[in-house]
Order: structure tokens, then C-alpha cells, then sequence
């Protein structure tokens, strides 16, 4: 709904007399004659005449009016176009509240880079690979050396550019553009720094206790001997997907087979669904600590995978907010993550060690009676949580049992 025009024209004649005359008294109290014979009467109805016909040409905005405004915003090319195109008395013939609304909409469009809304916002548009941009002010985050890199620098603005998945390669390439695209929007004084992210490489230490019938639920699994030839050739055929279906099990159809021998152990691997099936001739001869041991290398994948996509900046998820530069990494977080997966009954420290693994100790933040709590991030910064090198280890009641 547009807004309203407000009404200027709202004081009559007789208001601004009657205005005036009432505050005689309190600048000028030895004033006393106020009828219209008075000279200054006179002079304030004179003034009150020409304040009338003013506001009377202030609350009417006519047509030559609106066509200075429109050459003013949209500049001499345009008003050189509307000329060629209608002729000198172009502002006659055009609609004129269609040229209004398409100059107002062209004032919103962002161009002026002033703002770090304004940097981020025209970095996204620079370039479609880019998935996540930060804006970091009065810093040249170009820099190699720390000390000079987080030197504050009043005139320096620096663009952190994070590419999708599939673009990480184009990176050059992606700086190039960004910063080709900023350096004529620029203020004069400003000058323009375009670098990639930078990451923090963090390994996890910890102890996982799963659930008592997490094994038994996911991984015992029997067929028929008629499926023996399916499973030596690795063909995970219709009659095995229909066996499979009847026992109420969703497979995704990206499925592979081994055989281990000599006990003669099929492991069917889906990949997608991340399950491992076990398939024997008699299922009840299989061990339980064998499933468990099995599962132990798909859980670690799942909750390496799960904590990689809590830290991925450019993860679409329905948390409120993504993983931002310089956000400090901290133990809770990843307990609270792990805690919420089906397959976890608790997790704990082990062997009362530090959860977290980093080159630099100093990166270390700890509580005041000495207990680790996380890991402190400088401002341009990510977390790198890498598949190898973790120290995760699995156990479960089938063991201790």
C-alpha cells in the first residue's frame, strides 16, 4: 500500500492571523493594540496573505515539477533517451507515475558498496559459485603475518569468499572476479582486499557408548541359500531387494558385496543409507562382537560427517543461524550434537584426555579450574574437521558383556 501525500496546504488565512496574534504578548507584552487599525496588525496580515498563497504552491507538485525530479535521479543518458525517443516535450507525453515507480525502484538497487551489508550482498551477486561471504572491516586480511594481518587499518575493507563444494578449485578465479566487480563501487578512501577462508584444523578424542540393541536392530540379517550366486557375483538382484523388502528394510540400490572368507561372510555396504548388512547361511552363528565391530567404522564415518556439517558454513540446514567466521568451537556443542544421533546412548572423555586436538595449544580455551572448554578462532576463520585423525572410540554392553 503506498504511502500517502501529506496535506501542506492545512492553514488557512484566518489561522495564521489569529496564530500570529496570540503570540504577540510573548515576544513583544508592551504590544497592547492589537485591532486592525495597528500598523503591526497590518504587517501580519500581509505576512499571513503571501504564508497562504506559499503554502498553497508547495502542496501543489505539478508535472514539470516530477520531470526535474525524474532527470535528476535517472541522469542525462536517460533524459537523452526520453528525448530521442518522444522529442524535447517528452515529459507530455510519457505516464508519469510509471517513470516514478521505476525511478524509486531503481534508487533501492544496491550499487554504492558503503556498508558491509552492502560488500556481501554485492559479492554474492559478482559471482554464482559463491556460497557464503563475510565482510571483515579495517583489516587487510591479505597479509601473511598475523601480527600485521589483524592490524587495524582504517582504511581497508577485506572480503572472505567461501565457494561451493564443487568450485573450491576455482578459487583464483573467484577472487579475481569478486574483486573486479567491487573496485568501481568502492568509496575513493576505500581500498578492496578479496582472500579465501582460512581453517583451523581440529581433531575430536572422545569415547562413544551406543545404545544395548542398536547392533541386533541394524545388522543381523538372514537369506535364503538360493541368493548364494547373487551375493558371490556382487549382483544385488530384484529377488534380493524383494527379500530385503519383505523383512521391512529400505535399501537405497547403491549397494555393494564382499565375501569374507573362510567362514563364508557376505557384507552387503549401503552406501548411501550408511547400513551394513551381515549375511550368513545360518545368522545365528554370527557372532555379536563381530556386528559390533563391523558397525564401528560406519559410526565413526556418520559422526566425523555429522560434526563436519555442523561446522560447514555452507551447509543449508534448519538451525537458525550457520557456522560463522571467527565463532569459537566448543566441547558442549559437539556432546549436544552426538547426543541428539539415534545410534548413541552417551559420550564421554576418554581415559580423562582432552576431547579436542589442535597443532597450537595456545588455541586451547580452558575454565578456571583447568578443564578444556574449546578451541578460540581468529575473525577470519573456519574449523576443518578432516575424515583421518580422530581418535574415536566405540563401545558397547555386547562388549563388556
Amino acid at each position: 500500500m503506498p504511502l500517502e501525500l501529506p496535506n501542506l496546504d492545512d492553514l488557512t488565512y484566518d489561522e495564521l492571523v489569529t496564530e500570529a496574534i496570540r503570540t504577540i504578548p510573548n515576544y513583544a507584552p508592551e504590544w497592547t493594540n492589537h485591532n486592525p487599525a495597528d500598523p503591526g496588525i497590518t504587517l501580519i496580515e500581509l505576512f499571513a496573505y503571501l504564508s497562504e498563497m506559499l503554502l498553497y504552491r508547495q502542496n501543489r507538485v505539478t508535472d514539470k515539477n516530477v520531470c526535474a525530479f525524474l532527470k535528476l535521479l535517472n541522469g542525462t543518458d536517460w533524459t537523452q533517451n526520453k528525448e530521442l525517443l518522444y522529442g524535447r516535450d517528452w515529459c507530455e507525453k510519457v505516464d508519469l507515475r510509471e517513470e516514478v515507480r521505476l525511478a524509486v525502484l531503481g534508487v533501492r538497487d544496491r550499487y554504492r558498496a558503503v556498508t558491509c551489508e552492502d560488500f556481501e550482498e554485492l559479492a554474492k551477486e559478482a559471482d554464482a559459485r559463491i556460497t557464503c561471504v563475510r565482510c571483515v572491516p579495517k583489516r587487510n586480511l591479505e597479509l601473511e603475518d598475523p601480527a600485521e594481518r589483524y592490524q587495524e587499518r582504517s582504511d581497508r575493507i577485506s572480503m572472505i569468499v567461501v565457494p561451493h563444494s564443487n568450485a573450491t578449485a576455482q578459487l583464483t578465479d573467484i577472487i579475481n572476479v569478486v574483486k573486479q566487480d567491487l573496485e568501481p563501487r568502492r568509496l575513493l578512501t576505500t581500498k578492496i582486499h578479496v582472500v579465501g577462508p582460512r581453517y583451523l584444523t581440529v581433531r575430536v578424542r572422545l569415547t562413544i557408548a551406543l545404545k544395548d540393541d542398536i547392533v541386533e536392530d541394524k545388522f543381523q540379517f538372514g537369506l535364503t541359500l538360493n541368493s548364494q550366486s547373487d551375493l558371490d557375483s556382487n549382483n544385488f538382484s530384484a529377488s534380493l531387494r524383494q527379500q530385503f523388502e519383505n523383512s521391512n528394510i529400505s535399501t537405497s540400490g547403491n549397494i555393494t558385496i564382499s565375501v569374507e572368507e573362510p567362514d563364508k561372510k557376505w557384507l552387503l555396504i549401503d552406501e548411501q543409507l550408511k547400513n551394513i548388512y551381515i549375511v550368513r547361511k545360518e545368522v545365528n552363528e554370527l557372532n555379536a562382537e563381530e556386528k559390533l565391530n563391523v558397525y564401528q567404522d560406519i559410526i565413526r564415518t556418520k559422526i566425523i560427517e555429522s560434526l563436519k556439517q555442523f561446522v560447514d558454513p555452507k551447509t543449508d540446514t534448519s538451525e537458525p543461524e550457520r557456522w560463522s567466521f571467527g565463532r569459537n568451537l566448543y566441547i558442549s556443542e559437539i556432546y549436544e550434537l552426538l547426543d541428539k544421533m539415534t545410534e548413541i546412548d552417551y559420550v564421554e572423555n576418554t581415559n580423562d584426555q582432552d576431547e579436542l586436538i589442535v597443532s597450537d595449544s595456545q588455541r586451547l580455551l580452558f575454565h578456571a579450574s583447568g578443564e578444556l572448554v574449546g578451541v578460540e578462532l581468529k575473525l577470519d576463520e573456519l574449523v576443518d574437521i578432516p575424515l583421518s585423525g580422530n581418535q574415536i572410540a566405540i563401545k558397547s554392553s555386547i562388549q563388556s558383556s
